[in-house]
């Protein structure tokens, strides 16, 4: 079965490359373009050393949780989604 939205975003990145960085930018920073096409900006942070990936958004939540919340511990999960 054909997935007609992630073909749309596969076309969608393929154009991109076809266009200026600045204008690039410009397009995927419109919310509405992103969720019409179903794409997600959140970049990936590995730490090879530990053989460990996080999302940064989750990540970042994580770290704003801990300090809204001092001695308390925070679980996230990697991106293999191991705590």
């Amino acid at each position: 079965m054909i997935d007609h939205k992630r073909v749309r975003a596969a076309m969608l990145m393929a154009c991109m490359d076809l266009v200026p960085p600045m204008v690039r930018d410009g397009l995927l920073s419109d919310a509405k373009l992103r969720s019409d096409f179903g794409l997600e900006i959140d970049v990936v942070l590995n730490f090879e050393d530990a053989n460990v990936a996080f999302k940064r958004s989750k990540l970042f939540a994580a770290v704003r949780a801990a300090g809204a919340a001092p001695g308390k511990a925070q679980k996230i999960s990697d991106q293999a989604g191991v705590a």
